[in-house]
């Protein structure tokens, strides 16, 4: 079967590239400026940019408001270890869940997800470290504990953002693992940012479970068009991952007239150990809520679009007031074409 170079994406005149070999993932575009190089992860001593492509698949709702890509690598060295992501686009606003398994019986020993390279000279750059309450601006990592968020602005103003997801208790996994070590690092000089994240480091007589692993991220880049007001509001006061949330969303949303905005206001991301909502009553699991707020966005969006109306969302969270993927997610998303319909 024939497998597909690249998926390229235009929403609001920004570009991207899903890319099924090479060195990166994915390159993201602010109109033709390259702002973004998204790499590949590395496992068991092994360079997932060695390995080989399997699928790069692409999906788009019907009223091209949203996009789905899928992509399958194979590192063929080792026990082989498999690589699959999923993108989601809407509004210039990324989810991935990238997911690693060693297979024939192998086990995953390090791991450094995937690198991420700002090309932006002279650039600004802004980034909140897990469990400190203020941002650090245009200085340099190199620590165990992990980058929450971080935002870089071009000189021309434009930006890009990337949030490490909602599964925190993942990105943080080397924390609760005897024998295991975690390092982040942040490189910041006159031509570039990059960002390195080895999650999972283990000691030499440490042998780890067999398991596979999965890790969600968010990235958006700005774009244009000015926030829409609201006709009607829903404030979310609590963790929007917990089923509660999800339920009073979508009755809000079902319930508004035709050509009706609704506005979804609260202290986005909230960050929360409540382990029921992820699944797991009675533990404590570190968790945000941002990336659930999104694709429950995309779904409102859908829903209302049909009506005439839409749906924008507001923080009132002071970390995150500037943020690029709420900025964007305050506006209803533009159609999304793909690169050969140009």
């Amino acid at each position: 079967m024939k497998i597909e170079n690249l998926i390229e994406t235009v929403c609001s005149g920004n570009r991207t590239q899903i890319i099924s070999a090479g060195a990166a993932s994915a390159v993201f575009f602010a109109g033709d400026t390259q702002v973004l190089e998204f790499g590949r992860i590395k496992t068991g001593g092994f360079d997932e940019a060695l390995g080989l492509p399997e699928k790069l698949r692409r999906h788009a709702a019907n009223d091209r408001l949203s996009v789905e890509a899928d992509s399958e690598n194979v590192i063929p060295f080792g026990c082989e270890y498999r690589v699959k992501r999923h993108w989601k686009l809407a509004g210039n606003v990324w989810e991935l869940t990238c997911d690693v398994a060693a297979d024939n019986g192998g086990r995953i020993t390090n791991l450094e997800l995937e690198e991420l390279v700002f090309p932006i000279a002279n650039a600004k750059v802004e980034y909140l470290v897990y469990g400190e309450n203020s941002l650090r601006c245009d200085t340099g990592y190199d620590g165990s504990e992990m980058i929450l968020m971080l935002r870089v602005t071009a000189p021309d103003g434009t930006q890009v953002e990337f949030y490490a997801g909602d599964d925190i208790w993942r990105h943080r996994a080397a924390a609760g693992i005897e024998g295991a070590e975690a390092h982040h690092k942040l490189t910041v000089n006159a031509c570039e940012v990059r960002y390195t994240r080895q999650v999972l480091a283990f000691q030499e007589d440490i042998i780890p479970e067999k398991r596979p692993w999965r890790f969600k991220s968010l990235i958006a880049v700005s774009s244009a068009g000015k926030r829409k007001k609201a006709d009607k509001s829903l404030e979310i006061k609590s963790c929007f991952a917990s089923g509660c949330m999800h339920r009073d969303f979508r009755n809000f949303i079902r319930r508004l007239p035709d050509g009706c905005g609704a506005g979804i206001t609260g202290h986005f991301p909230v960050l929360c150990n409540d382990g029921s909502h992820q699944s797991r009553p009675g533990r404590e699991v570190a968790h945000g809520d941002l990336t659930e707020l999104f694709n429950e966005w995309v779904w409102a969006s859908g829903v209302l679009a049909k009506k005439n109306g839409f749906c924008t969302v507001e923080t009132c969270n002071k970390l995150f007031i500037d943020s690029v993927i709420l900025a964007n997610m305050a506006k209803h998303p533009e159609q999304i074409v793909f690169g050969d319909e140009k």
